[in-house]
């Protein structure tokens, strides 16, 4: 056979790739979300450009005409070609057979676990329980020694870094110092998620600080009340830390060690912003977010709610072509907007406004929002906290936001 005819394999298409400095050059780094790969893949502008080729061209030889073209050069020997696919393969950035095999292996292994273990120990937070304990209060007694106010009936916290996030941290889970909830329902954000509105877990959770039971019997419940929302495997939950970064803090601060959670992601649910108005309007959501509500009804001040969620993300690293200094102000106004929609309980007004800027902000707690605002019952709201954090190597930022929400007193 012609070696110029072999077929080429595309780039996968849930690598995520994002240009930034590294060592004081500018580089584009290859992100693997689920985690095949160990580290991230640093490409010079040269290797993302080449890596673009690859994937836009069908035959080997068609790589080699436009290598040519791009960089003007003598035309590359196929030998030279097929060792840079080689090795583009053996770093599993291809979608090719190697790829599926190993990504089919993984997958299985974890939905076969008993545990989901922690991922971000060692990395995000200290993976010894002494360290993380006096890591957590720490940022805890930052926002002031004073006992706790009564348990709220839900509580916004961010998922964004441990370590540039530990205001809006200290301000979520202060206002729930000695609580003691049975059940924690913790919103997470699936960053990993396919179309899917929902993914559950029933395995438990290990986290430097021991075990955290799930409560399997309810998690069958909303499977059941909302299948079609559900995604089948529990793989996004491998490496997902918008629940994780959640459980630290509530395994340092309630005063029950023996409480349980339901793990539920949330997808996207912005394909469904101009059909509907609200959450409860979509087929298999509202069964879903009307048995969770029953709980919190059912048992008032055993079942807490936790929105594990960031909001706005803005600059070239999400999709913008302004510089988030640029954005920040207009994003913050859309932030607060949406929280003072939710704040005071006004459901189609928080999904409207996400509706009227079509999500330019790229608010990836939307969705979990938009649920935990289904769920509760007539509330009080409040802000605690709202901060950005900026990255300037990708010019790019993320905002956050913690808040609580208590019963209205009769």
């Amino acid at each position: 056979m012609d070696r110029r005819r072999r077929r080429l394999p595309g780039v996968r298409r849930d690598m995520q790739f994002v240009a930034t400095v590294y060592e004081g050059k500018q580089v584009v780094v290859a992100q693997d979300p689920i985690g095949l790969g160990t580290e991230p893949i640093v490409l010079t502008p040269e290797g993302a450009a080449l890596l673009g080729l690859v994937d836009r061209c069908q035959t080997m030889g068609d790589l080699q005409d436009q290598v040519t073209l791009l960089f003007g050069a003598r035309s590359p020997a196929i030998d030279e070609l097929e060792a840079l696919v080689t090795e583009l393969d053996r770093q599993l950035l291809l979608d090719s057979d190697r790829y599926r095999e190993a990504r089919r292996s993984f997958v299985e292994s974890f939905e076969v676990a008993p545990l989901r273990q922690a991922s971000c120990a060692g990395s995000a937070y200290p993976a010894t329980p002494g360290e993380l304990e006096a890591r957590l209060a720490g940022i805890v007694a930052s926002n002031g020694n004073e006992a706790a106010e009564a348990c709220p009936l839900a509580v916004v916290a961010p998922h964004i870094d441990i370590r540039v996030g530990e205001a809006g941290y200290a301000a979520a889970y202060g206002a729930l110092r000695g609580a003691r909830p049975e059940l924690v329902v913790i919103l997470g954000v699936g960053h990993a998620m396919g179309s899917e509105s929902f993914c559950a877990t029933e395995k438990d959770f290990e986290t430097p600080l021991g075990m955290v039971r799930t409560d399997t019997a309810r998690v069958r419940r909303l499977r059941d009340a909302g299948a079609i929302a559900f995604a089948r495997s529990d793989f996004p939950h491998r490496r997902e830390h918008s629940i994780e970064f959640q459980l630290v803090f509530l395994q340092h601060v309630l005063a029950n060690p023996r409480f349980c959670i339901v793990p539920v992601l949330c997808g996207s649910f912005h394909r469904e912003l101009t059909k509907v108005t609200r959450a409860s309007e979509i087929s298999g959501v509202r069964e879903v977010l009307r048995e969770i509500r029953s709980w919190v009804t059912a048992a008032p001040g055993e079942v807490l709610l936790i929105a594990g969620v960031d909001l706005s993300h803005v600059g070239p690293k999400f999709g913008h072509e302004k510089d988030a200094q640029a954005l920040v102000r207009e994003s913050e106004a859309h932030d607060r907007a949406l929280l003072e929609a939710l704040l005071s309980g006004r459901v189609e007004a928080f999904w409207g406004e996400a509706k009227r800027v079509e999500d330019y902000y790229n608010v990836c707690g939307f969705s979990a929002l938009a649920c935990l605002a289904e769920i509760l019952p007539p509330v009080r709201g409040r802000l605690l906290h709202y901060g950005v954090w900026h990255e300037p190597p990708t010019r790019s930022a993320v905002s956050f936001a913690a808040a609580r929400f208590d019963a209205l007193e009769d």
